[in-house]
């Protein structure tokens, strides 16, 4: 989806791919990732992350990257968003899964997890 104003209303899934054989990357894609979460037009956005280029050796794991990119404490990040800015609260939804690229491993899964959530 594009980013025009009249259009972000449209953004309901935030799609984020971070590199898991990276290490010295990580701080800043999780920066990155808490700042899309604080903007105001993906306050409802759910949030599917890839973890990808599992197929190399020095790889983090999906259960590895939950706790590097602090996935967990997002719920309570959100919800404290929603109740300052808009005071209500909402059950945010995310969803981490390994991918590979280049054989696409792992998409399936993550796009299954969107089609469950756009039936919701």
């Amino acid at each position: 989806v594009g980013g025009q104003q009249k259009i972000r209303a449209l953004w309901k899934l935030l799609f984020f791919v971070v590199d898991s054989s990276d290490i010295e990357r990580l701080p800043d894609a999780k920066e990155e990732l808490f700042n899309l979460l604080a903007e105001q037009e993906l306050a409802d956005a759910q949030l599917l992350v890839f973890a990808n280029k599992q197929d190399m050796p020095n790889a983090k794991s999906p259960a590895e990257l939950t706790h590097l990119l602090d996935l967990g404490s997002i719920k309570n990040r959100e919800v404290l968003f929603l109740e300052l800015f808009f005071r209500r609260k909402k059950d945010f939804q995310w969803y981490i899964c390994g991918t590979n690229a280049h054989t696409g491993q792992g998409l399936y899964d993550g796009l299954m997890w969107v089609k469950k959530q756009m039936k919701a």
